[in-house]
């Protein structure tokens, strides 16, 4: 079997998969490792080893214009992926670690469009993301209530035609620990693909794949599953029936938990929200529109330096919110090619344009990525939702001590809402979602 990276989830578990698909090429010749089914899966990373980067003790906040430029991206990407109709749910990225791992492989025209669009170069890519992952997993290990774990994998045709580059290779396992495999591409094939995946995210997602196209010669792959516990969990006397109000003004019944934050209000011109502290280090943040204003119209508002200034701009004084979050669950399934190509990257997706020469090369063809398919899942309940004990004791004693100087806030996320999942330092969403509309809560 495949080795596993990830172990055991909660239900409250939020999971990202990315599979990107290229078409035209394939890969060459390998040691066989091990049989699944009748397709012979040959691991192209026996003999590649991480050499380390030299980025293992950088600290994320000195890359700040790294930071903005990655909440920039992930802002356009939710925004090109909005729907007022139903819930969304983006992993930025999850989705950034997909195409940084190709931009090692692409040149010229394909890969300055990617560069420009995400706003960093190949080389700030590699080097923000390797310390990003870094820094968090070392923030995991201090805490056993929150897991964050990333897992990538590259999967390329059996075909004598194509030769892969082992500078790709070795830069994808520098910085990405990405696990590299060739296989012939049949129904074996597929199966291996969703073993992979299911192992990825404990079973959470079984199947990513039906079929393979027969032209269909490399699919990436990355999944990060972030399972992580409230740092104070609700009590059952917190969680009351209520009503959830969706745009067009029909009404459904919601189960909300009910709370109280301190020194954790957000607010702009045009909202206002709050944070809700996980144990180890993350977050969960919201933005409610203000009455009146409708929340695809906020969202079309928002700049990734809106976003990065809302998130880290602290409210003056002492504030109390009183909270109302709805119980939900959300899976959700987008292909992303033509908004990526909306968002400048439109040469990597042409046939007659693209190039992946770092990949490797095919024998009378050329390497050009068709799809991105990403898959999210979260569930948000008792279990998974509450602010951070420690700070919030603390200002809880001031706030004994000087009532008088409490302001107090009301935030019930009863009507549709953003939100996001970040790291308190960075703030950087892991991922954004909305809530249009609360499905039945048992």
């Amino acid at each position: 079997m495949m080795k596993t990276r990830v172990k055991k989830y909660t239900d409250g578990a939020m999971l990202w998969i990315v599979l990107m698909l290229l078409m035209i090429a394939s890969a060459g010749c390998g040691k066989k490792i091990q049989e699944e089914g009748n397709a012979a899966v040959v691991d192209l990373m026996t003999g590649i080893t991480s050499n380390g980067t030299g980025q293992e003790n950088v600290d994320l906040s000195l890359m700040e214009e790294s930071t903005v430029a990655v909440t920039d991206f992930s802002v356009k990407l939710f925004k090109s992926s909005f729907s007022d109709t139903e819930n969304t749910l983006i992993s930025p990225l999850t989705v950034l670690y997909a195409l940084a791992m190709t931009a090692n492989g692409a040149e010229g025209e394909s890969l300055a469009q990617m560069e420009e669009a995400i706003g960093l170069s190949r080389e700030e890519m590699n080097e923000y993301l390797y310390a990003y992952r870094n820094q968090m997993q070392e923030e995991m290990e201090k805490n056993n209530n929150c897991t964050l774990e990333f897992a990538n994998s590259i999967w390329l045709k059996e075909d004598e035609s194509l030769s892969v580059e082992q500078d790709f290779l070795q830069i994808n396992a520098d910085y990405y620990d990405a696990d590299i495999y060739r296989l012939p591409f049949d129904e074996a094939a597929v199966q291996s693909v969703n073993d992979w995946v299911s192992e990825s995210t404990d079973g959470t997602i079984d199947e990513i794949l039906s079929q393979m196209p027969e032209n269909a010669v490399m699919y990436l792959i990355g999944a990060t599953i972030l399972d992580a516990q409230w740092s104070e969990t609700y009590s059952s006397h917190q969680v009351r029936k209520g009503v959830f109000t969706k745009e067009d003004g029909t009404t459904c019944q919601a189960e909300f938990m009910y709370g109280t934050e301190y020194n954790s209000y957000l607010e702009d011109d045009n909202a206002q929200g709050f944070y809700k502290d996980y144990a180890g280090g993350y977050a969960f943040a919201v933005l409610l529109p203000d009455e009146g204003i409708s929340l695809s119209d906020y969202a079309a508002s928002l700049t990734g330096d809106k976003l990065h200034k809302i998130l880290t701009d602290k409210v003056q004084g002492l504030v109390q919110v009183n909270t109302a979050i709805p119980k939900f669950e959300t899976v959700f399934e987008r292909e992303m090619s033509d908004i990526l190509k909306g968002m400048g990257m439109e040469a990597v997706f042409d046939g007659s344009r693209a190039d992946l020469a770092g990949i490797g090369t095919y024998e009378g063809a050329n390497l050009v990525m068709n799809q991105l398919l990403h898959k999210t899942y979260i569930a948000v309940d008792e279990q998974g939702t509450k602010a951070g004990a420690v700070a919030e004791a603390e200002d809880y004693a001031i706030a004994a001590e000087e009532p008088e100087e409490i302001e107090i806030k009301t935030v019930y996320l009863d009507r549709p809402f953003i939100y996001m999942i970040i790291d308190r330092e960075t703030k950087v969403p892991v991922f954004i979602g909305t809530v249009m509309e609360v499905q039945n809560n048992s």
